[in-house]
C-alpha cells in the first residue's frame, strides 16, 4: 500500500541568517523564489550553509510517510551529478523508492537555498536545475503499482511539460481508483495559474492541503467558492492555532502542540501532510490523522531541516 509523492527534486541548502537579511536581499519573508544560476551562486556566497538535505516539498512528505513506517515512493527529476546521486541514495536510505528520471550531463540537480531567520521563518530561493524539464518521460513504468494514494505539489504547475506529466499521473490514478491529494504549495503559484488550478482540482483532486493564506488565495479565484464546494476534504494548517479539516459532513479542529521554541519551520507543512496521508491510507479518522500531522509538524519545527530527526512511528 504505497503513497506516491510527485514533485521537484531539490537539494536543500539550509542557512541561518540575521534579522533583516531577507529584506536586504529584496526578498519577501516566507516566500518561495525561483532564481537563476547567477543569483543562486550570489546567495550561497553571502551565507554559511549549515546543512544539505535531499528535499523538495513532496519528497519531504515521502520521507515523513516512511518515517511513520509507511510505504512511499517519489517521482521527480535529478541529474547525473553529485547532488543527484546524493538525492537518490538519501531516498533509498529512508526506505523511499525512486520512480523518477535522471537527466544526463551537463544538466545539474536542482538546489534551494533556504534562509532561516530567528523564530523559524524560512525563505526559499530555488534553482530548479534538472527539475525544470520534468516530463512524462521521467515517470517510470508501473509507478502506480500497489498505490493507495497520489500526492502532488503545485510547485510543478509552473512548466508546460510538468503540467502534462501531472495531468497524466492524476488521470491514470483516477482511472485506477487511487485517491489524489494536492498541496497548494504557494500563494503566488495559485495566482499565476488560477484557472488551470481550479480546473485540476474540480476535475481530479480528492484532498487539498494548504495554509490559511493559500486557501484564501484559492477561494478568491471564483465568487461563492467554498472549501467543500471545491473538494471532498480540505486540510487547513493554521500555525500556532493548529489545523482544521473540512468535509461536506463534518468540521474537525486539530489543536496545536506547544513548543518552547521554533527553530526552523522548513517542511512543517510537508510533514503535516505526511501524517495525514499516512493516517488516511491506514484507515484512521480525520481527527486521528490530523493529530499525526500536527505531531509530525511539531517535531519538524524543533530542529533545522525539513526531515524528521526521530522516527515519526513513535507518535503511533
Amino acid at each position: 500500500m504505497t503513497i506516491v509523492c510527485v514533485g521537484n527534486a531539490i537539494c536543500d541548502l539550509l542557512a541561518s541568517v540575521p534579522s533583516g537579511f531577507v529584506e536586504q536581499e529584496g526578498l519577501t519573508p516566507g516566500s518561495m523564489n525561483l532564481v537563476e544560476d547567477e543569483r543562486s551562486k550570489d546567495l550561497q556566497a553571502k551565507v554559511e550553509v549549515s546543512k544539505v538535505d535531499a528535499g523538495g516539498s513532496a519528497a519531504n512528505t515521502a520521507f515523513g510517510i516512511a518515517s511513520f513506517g509507511g510505504q512511499a515512493s517519489f517521482i521527480g527529476r535529478v541529474a547525473d551529478d553529485e547532488f543527484g546521486k546524493l538525492y537518490i541514495e538519501s531516498l533509498s536510505e529512508a526506505n523511499v523508492s525512486y520512480a523518477g528520471g535522471v537527466a544526463p550531463k551537463p544538466e545539474s540537480t536542482g538546489t534551494s537555498i533556504i534562509l532561516i531567520e530567528a523564530g523559524g521563518q524560512r525563505t526559499m530561493n530555488t534553482n530548479l536545475g534538472a527539475a525544470t524539464e520534468f516530463s512524462q518521460a521521467d515517470i517510470q513504468a508501473g509507478f502506480l503499482e500497489n498505490a493507495k494514494m497520489i500526492y502532488v505539489e503545485l510547485y510543478l504547475w509552473d512548466r508546460p511539460s510538468a503540467k502534462e506529466a501531472i495531468t497524466y499521473i492524476v488521470n491514470t490514478a483516477k482511472e485506477a481508483g487511487v485517491t489524489v491529494a494536492l498541496s497548494l504549495s504557494d500563494v503566488f503559484c495559485i495566482e499565476r495559474h488560477s484557472e488551470s488550478v481550479l480546473e485540476l482540482i474540480k476535475a481530479s483532486v480528492d484532498l487539498v492541503f494548504g495554509n490559511v493564506a493559500e486557501w484564501e488565495a484559492l477561494l478568491a479565484l471564483e465568487p461563492g467558492l467554498t472549501h467543500t464546494s471545491l473538494v471532498d476534504t480540505a486540510w487547513i494548517t493554521k500555525g500556532k492555532q493548529g489545523a482544521e479539516v473540512l468535509t461536506k459532513d463534518e468540521s474537525v479542529e486539530i489543536p496545536a502542540i506547544s513548543v518552547e521554541k521554533v527553530i526552523d519551520s522548513t517542511g512543517a507543512g510537508d510533514q503535516f501532510a505526511a501524517g495525514v496521508l499516512y493516517g488516511a491510507a491506514h484507515g484512521l479518522s480525520l481527527a486521528e490523522s490530523g493529530r499525526l500531522g500536527v505531531a509530525a509538524a511539531t517535531e519538524t519545527i524543533s530542529h533545522i531541516g525539513p526531515r524528521p530527526e526521530k522516527p515519526f512511528s513513535e507518535f503511533l
